[in-house]
């Protein structure tokens, strides 16, 4: 059985890592499913935080402007953490789902 495959790629690792008893890669599916990660925790955080700056702007003008709607106005600096928040618990559960193994390693 060869196991290159039509592009040319050494497909022994594969084969070597599906024969364990559990399935664990660490080639670039690896590297690819932690970046999904890494992007998920800092797009959100990024969004957040500029969210929160834009928001903060609006609140400082409302309150030269009109100071009694101050408070109500606090709802898309709540809206923003939440987005932050919501960034985290996803890529915790991207981080849960990979399958990669490290002995050394305990989550």
């Amino acid at each position: 059985v060869s196991t290159q495959s039509t592009w040319g790629i050494d497909l022994n690792w594969m084969l070597y890592t599906l024969a364990a008893d559990e399935a664990t890669f660490t080639g670039p599916e690896a590297f690819f499913g932690f970046m999904g990660v890494s992007f998920a925790l800092v797009f959100a955080n990024a969004g957040a935080a500029y969210g929160t700056a834009r928001s903060g702007y609006g609140i400082a003008s409302m309150g030269v402007s009109r100071p009694e709607l101050i408070i109500k106005s606090l709802l898309p600096v709540v809206m923003a953490g939440i987005l932050g928040l919501y960034g985290l618990i996803i890529g915790v559960i991207l981080l849960q789902k990979s399958t990669v193994f490290y002995p050394s390693l305990t989550l």
